[in-house]
């Protein structure tokens, strides 16, 4: 006697393969939020740590030299 699956008794492993898949793709998006800490006041207007990442990374890739911090 020969053992042979149909569709609808795979369905439901292949739905949990699906959401487990999902699932896993969702985890590995979700990126930890930066705390906005105010590094200083310029103009009335916060300028927050992440802000200053941001900028010298940008500062970076569009002139390819590191800047150093001042003391």
């Amino acid at each position: 006697m020969t053992m042979t699956t149909t569709l609808l008794q795979r369905f439901p492993a292949l739905v949990s393969a699906c959401a487990v898949t999902l699932a896993l793709a969702l985890l590995g998006c979700v990126t930890p939020s930066h705390a906005q800490t105010v590094a200083v006041m310029v103009n009335g207007e916060p300028i927050t740590d992440f802000d200053i990442e941001q900028r010298t990374k940008l500062d970076f890739l569009s002139t390819h030299k590191r800047q150093h911090a001042k003391r």
